[in-house]
């Protein structure tokens, strides 16, 4: 299914508006979700990002009003060239030039871009792109937070200032506007600040790049990281199919239709246990696999039906359900004349949401998502925790395929974002914590012993009480996890 965003997911849009109440009289039996899960319980949607399809999520543009940016980059909406005049602050980058790395056949060498990057020495002999250090600096360092940015600058922390494997994909590129070249300038002296001993990012650099990427109408909202990470691919034109794939761990509320199919597929399926509060995201994982591989269990198991008047009449009980829906459901019409063609129907909707896999051959990285925000209300963001405590595991296995755990975004207080890595140094897995906090006061600290009770080397009460505060704490505010493939 795919969404009005050009999203491919299992299941209903995340966005969906919950369905109407229709059935007059009629017994709905167990819901699906009570066995499965299926599209509308608490299970794990696969969502790839369709590259040239991306259509902007604009969930809450809000009103533009009389309130100027003091940024450079002018322009009446998101999306379009923000003017011919030039940020000052990347001067030092005008000889940046990707033309040459064009292939014949219209593709473009990403990795002799990036070399060019690494290898390029600027007028003042630093290089376009510095590469990335063996070591985290600690202190008053990282990205200054502002316009309630948080979200983008623990999003940027992990990807530029923590590790390399995001510099293809990211800083290089086909430069096909201005806006597009502008991106990419700010992003690599974003990813140069992070990476030298001596510098943060200034607030001004987070929001003109966050003015670039969203536009004046999404000026100090505060932001899910999926928002950001969707918005800024589709401004870079990165077709990103096969190599990164979002996986949301949100609720789920399907359309009429599909509570109907997972009801069958609830009957003709074995029973799958719903998470508990306390989930482990391998096991999550491990979820999603069996209730894929459950749509396979009901499909060989209607197909292998006598046709008894049991058989019979419990499809066509599904069938007038089914029927019933145009008194609810505006503007639709049922697609199926009788049972028989209804139950042929249903068996093409599971072999669909069966074949749903991820394409771990090419795919590079998760993006995991849990939904802590119940979104923006009156009385300001009402945070919505799905589960109490999400354990993430150092690796994870999906489709055979082996990732590792590379940082966390955590969301604490509601409406502020910060970030957990784990980075590398001399061959040891280290965590690091780093918050923008209030505008000029971004710090980064080292965490000891949170790799350890992460990854079961330690016990809780084998740490120091800071530790352990620490290690709860991530463990209940964890709201957007990155796995990155082996």
């Amino acid at each position: 299914m795919t969404s009005d965003c050009g999203i491919t997911y299992r299941g209903p849009a995340p966005s969906a508006k919950p369905p109407a109440v229709y059935v007059g009289g009629l017994d709905l039996g167990p819901k699906a979700s009570d066995n499965a899960g299926y599209s509308c319980g608490c299970c794990l949607a696969a969502i790839k990002i369709v590259g040239s399809s991306f259509r902007f999520i604009g969930s809450s543009l809000g009103s533009i009003g009389s309130a100027i940016l003091n940024s450079p980059f002018r322009s009446s909406a998101a999306g379009e060239d923000f003017g011919e005049e030039d940020d000052p602050a990347l001067e030092r980058y005008k000889t940046l030039d990707f033309a040459s790395f064009k292939m014949a056949g219209g593709g473009f060498d990403s990795t002799k871009a990036l070399k060019y990057l690494y290898e390029t020495k600027l007028i003042d002999k630093e290089p376009f792109l510095y590469p990335m250090p063996n070591n985290i600096e600690v202190g008053y360092k990282g990205i200054e937070n502002m316009n309630n940015s948080c979200t983008i600058a623990s999003l940027l922390f992990n990807m530029l200032g923590a590790t390399s494997s995001f510099d293809e994909l990211l800083l290089v590129g086909p430069e096909t506007d201005k806006t597009t070249t502008d991106i990419r300038k700010h992003l690599i002296q974003i990813a140069n600040d992070l990476r030298s001993k001596d510098r943060r990012v200034e607030a001004k650099k987070l929001d003109d790049l966050r003015y670039l990427v969203m536009g004046m109408g999404e000026k100090g909202r505060f932001l899910q990281p999926d928002e950001f990470l969707k918005a800024l691919f589709k401004k870079l034109k990165i077709n990103i199919d096969d190599k990164i794939t979002f996986l949301d761990m949100s609720e789920k509320e399907g359309s009429p239709i599909d509570r109907i199919a997972e009801e069958i597929c609830a009957v003709f399926s074995k029973k799958i246990e719903k998470p508990g509060k306390e989930v482990n995201l391998q096991e999550f994982m491990q979820r999603e696999d069996d209730i894929r591989a459950n749509y396979s269990i009901a499909i060989d198991n209607i197909k292998n039906l006598s046709d008894d008047r049991d058989a019979l009449a419990y499809f066509q009980l599904k069938f007038a359900r089914y029927n019933s829906l145009t008194k609810v459901l505006s503007d639709w019409k049922p697609s199926c004349a009788n049972a028989e063609e209804f139950k042929d129907m249903i068996l093409q909707k599971y072999t669909r949401l069966a074949e749903r896999k991820i394409r771990t051959t090419k795919n590079e990285v998760l993006f995991i998502q849990n939904p802590r925000q119940g979104g923006h209300t009156t009385k300001g963001y009402e945070a919505k925790k799905t589960y109490d405590k999400i354990i993430p595991s150092l690796h994870i296995t999906v489709e055979g395929q082996r990732y590792k755990l590379q940082s966390i975004v955590a969301n604490e207080g509601d409406v502020h974002n910060a970030s957990w890595v784990i980075f590398s140094k001399d061959g040891v897995d280290e965590s690091y914590y780093f918050n923008g906090g209030g505008t000029g006061t971004p710090k980064v600290e080292y965490k000891k012993d949170i790799c350890k009770l992460l990854f079961g080397e330690k016990v809780i009460g084998e740490v120091a009480p800071e530790s352990q505060m620490s290690y709860e704490k991530l463990l209940q505010e964890g709201a957007f996890y990155i796995y990155i493939k082996e």
